[in-house]
């Protein structure tokens, strides 16, 4: 990564000498930054915290190429153990904010915010709907992105519009169908388009409901869940059918499965979780190993819900040519 690093620090130069007012790190540690604790370093760090920044940002990634990665709270990716080889964005200052209409019937939240402040500046003023995520991890960006829920519900059912930086340099704002949500998938996953804001609207009802149902949802988190240890959630979508993923897993006898500090959760077997020094590879290896089990048994590829970042090879094509020892 020498010429990488020699390249990141130009650029961090580049960035201060524009008058960037965010902050820029040169071989930075991702591990830190994400849930799973596990990656190396990216070549260069910038966290924006303006329009104006983004702005320069795109302007000197434009004019010195390199890979670019648009990062939130990291709950749901699972970076190399090599690092990513480009540029980590992650947003802050003005993208860290969140305001209330004066009728209390939607919210204008920055991408930076975690989903939990949404969430309970929801239930203050009785705004429906969000509590049905309640201990989701990540940002508020990170959801849209993956249109996060729970139980076939979708952070995309509640959304009015989303404000864009797009990756032509545009500030437009779109609808609910230009963001193309699906189940844990939209538009954004395809493009170099980033979510700024977004407007988020409901019905008022009593905030003690509210509560009882956040209460609820977390208890049972909590009994299901294996959220003491370092994880991204649910590694796998759920295919079409009446079985989960996790279900899937566990007649395939996956459950307890270990690579290294990397284990398969005994509580949710859809999990996996890193007991302490996992790797990015031990992840892998035991995606692969659940996939092909599971394939096996019943003839269902199960799909990767977690995103892979700073691989050589896209993430289904090193599951698929894993080869168990």
């Amino acid at each position: 990564m020498t010429g990488i690093n020699e390249t990141a620090k130009l650029l961090s130069q580049k960035f201060k000498d524009e008058g960037f007012t965010g902050t820029v790190s040169v071989d930075a540690p991702l591990a830190p930054l994400t849930w799973y604790k596990i990656g190396g370093s990216a070549a260069i760090l910038v966290e924006a915290h303006s329009v104006t920044d983004l702005a320069l940002a795109k302007k000197l990634i434009d004019d010195n190429p390199m890979p670019l990665l648009v990062m939130g709270a990291g709950s749901n990716i699972l970076v190399s153990d090599e690092g990513f080889p480009g540029l980590v964005l992650r947003l802050g200052g003005i993208f860290a904010s969140i305001d209330v209409d004066e009728n209390e019937t939607r919210i204008r939240v920055g991408a930076a915010v975690p989903l939990l402040t949404l969430i309970r500046e929801s239930v203050r003023i009785g705004l429906d709907g969000i509590e049905r995520l309640a201990g989701i991890p990540g940002s508020v960006g990170g959801a849209i992105f993956m249109n996060a829920g729970t139980y076939g519900d979708g952070i995309g059912g509640l959304i009015e519009t989303v404000d864009v930086f797009t990756a032509t340099g545009e500030l437009e704002t779109w609808d609910p169908l230009e963001c193309g949500f699906e189940y844990r998938s939209s538009r954004f996953q395809m493009t170099d388009d980033i979510i700024l804001f977004a407007v988020i609207t409901g019905q008022r009802v009593e905030p003690e409901k509210l509560n009882t149902e956040i209460e609820r949802r977390l208890d049972k988190r909590k009994k299901t869940q294996p959220i003491e240890l370092p994880s991204c959630g649910c590694v796998f979508k759920n295919p079409d059918g009446d079985k989960s993923a996790a279900r899937l897993m566990q007649d395939a006898g996956l459950k307890g499965e270990r690579a290294g500090d990397a284990v398969i959760s005994s509580k949710h077997t859809n999990f996996i979780v890193n007991e302490g020094a996992a790797t990015a590879k031990d992840i892998i290896n035991l995606m692969a190993k659940a996939r092909k089990r599971v394939y096996a048994l019943t003839g269902i590829k199960l799909t990767p819900e977690v995103r892979a970042v700073g691989f050589k090879e896209p993430l289904e094509v090193m599951l698929d040519a894993w080869k168990e020892d």
